[in-house]
């Protein structure tokens, strides 16, 4: 099993990182070299920054969320279930097979604390991001605030505090775009690594219970099918007469048993006696090759007699 290539996501996740930082400073460069809009008037520019604050509030809470998803703790959690199933679920079949099953175990596990430890990190990171990002843009309101608390009614008297503001807001929107292209980018990175996990996970637990069920079936005695031994023959005859000796069958059956002459009381006596001779077991062998075909004739009638009653009951 290959081991996740962490070292390599990791360097593109620092790579996205640095083109974060690389769009926010290119954009404050763009501000300041970019040529001035035309100014508005105070109440203007109040209901212009008004309306900045409730959408970057609004794109802050849906980063907030999205910054949140980073972790996919939900995913890896059932993973680690999945592991730990796994590992429960072991075989008890030949030293070889779960020895190699064992390992696989292992090394998922070990995959998973790896991935779960960068899973980790991203989110710290992104949520340090998005805490300073949040910082300033609080800094902002409280400038907006304050400055409107100073106006006296007349927001023209603080337009230039009020011009501050709203560059100050230009800046924290473009800080959110850049991040907001940072977690999308990460979101589908971890669900890629979790996804390919999860799907290795899968295929374990799969192999593992294919293992149990090979198991299983090697445990199973097949039934002997064919010919009748010596002992199956003398238990099928024992059988047969025990079951009608208990259903007290008539004597309409006799004569086409004991017609074959065989002794069935005596084969079953002869063979239950360990002491016999050569002689009697040559008997028993013979009696018994004809007791095959008297339980031939024997479950015909049989049949025949359950038909009997069947339509019996039925009448």
């Amino acid at each position: 099993m290959k081991k996740p290539r962490l070292s390599a996501r990791r360097l593109s996740w620092v790579a996205l990182t640095m083109l974060l930082l690389g769009i926010v400073t290119y954009a404050f460069s763009q501000l300041e070299s970019s040529p001035p809009t035309p100014s508005l008037d105070g109440k203007s520019q109040v209901t212009a920054i008004r309306q900045s604050l409730e959408t970057l509030d609004a794109q802050m809470s849906d980063l907030a969320k999205a910054q949140a998803r980073l972790r996919r703790r939900s995913e890896t959690d059932r993973i680690a279930r999945n592991i730990e199933q796994a590992r429960n679920g072991m075989p008890a079949g030949s030293a070889q097979s779960s020895e190699g099953l064992s390992q696989e175990v292992s090394k998922l596990g070990e995959e998973l604390t790896l991935v779960e430890g960068e899973l980790d990190r991203r989110q710290g990171e992104t949520a340090r991001t998005l805490s300073g990002i949040e910082g300033r843009l609080g800094e902002t309101k409280g400038i907006f605030d304050d400055a409107l608390d100073n106006a006296a009614g007349d927001p023209d008297e603080v337009l230039p505090i009020l011009r501050v503001v709203a560059e100050n807001l230009d800046r924290v929107e473009i800080e959110l775009n850049a991040f907001a292209q940072l977690v999308d980018s990460g979101e589908k990175e971890g669900k890629l690594i979790v996804s390919e996990l999860g799907q290795k996970t899968s295929g374990l637990l799969d192999e593992i219970s294919k293992s149990r069920v090979a198991v299983e079936n090697a445990n199973i005695v097949p039934a002997v099918p064919g010919n009748v031994t010596v002992s199956s023959g003398s238990k099928g005859v024992a059988d047969a007469v025990r079951e009608i000796e208990n259903r007290r069958v008539g004597d309409r059956f006799k004569p086409s048993i004991l017609s074959a002459g065989v002794d069935i009381d005596t084969a079953r006596r002869t063979a239950s006696d360990r002491s016999l001779s050569e002689a009697n077991l040559e008997q028993l062998r013979t009696q018994l090759e004809t007791s095959h075909h008297v339980q031939i004739e024997l479950s015909e009638d049989t049949e025949k007699l359950q038909s009997d009653l069947r339509r019996a009951y039925r009448e």
